[in-house]
């Protein structure tokens, strides 16, 4: 039985950790997370936005990507900086 419980947490801690790290190498590169789901949006300022499972990507029609955390409010901008 211990082997059966040290295994189901290894795969936990596993899948964790795949997740955890998508979501830094996101948030780090300002890209798009590999695990996500796509939103399109037609028309406004908003191309699409792709939710990950910790972190969200809006893309504008300028072309711009913000990656932010979840729960974080955000509104992204026509303007070039």
């Amino acid at each position: 039985m211990k082997r059966n419980v040290k295994t189901a947490l290894f795969i936990i801690l596993i899948v964790f950790t795949v997740i955890l790290l998508d979501s830094v190498r996101a948030l780090a590169f300002d890209d798009s997370p590999l695990i996500k789901v796509r939103k399109r949006y037609d028309g406004g300022a908003l191309s699409y936005k792709d939710s990950g499972l910790l972190v969200d990507t809006f893309c504008g029609v300028n072309g711009k990507k913000d990656t932010v955390i979840k729960g974080f409010e955000y509104s992204i901008s026509d303007e070039e900086t």
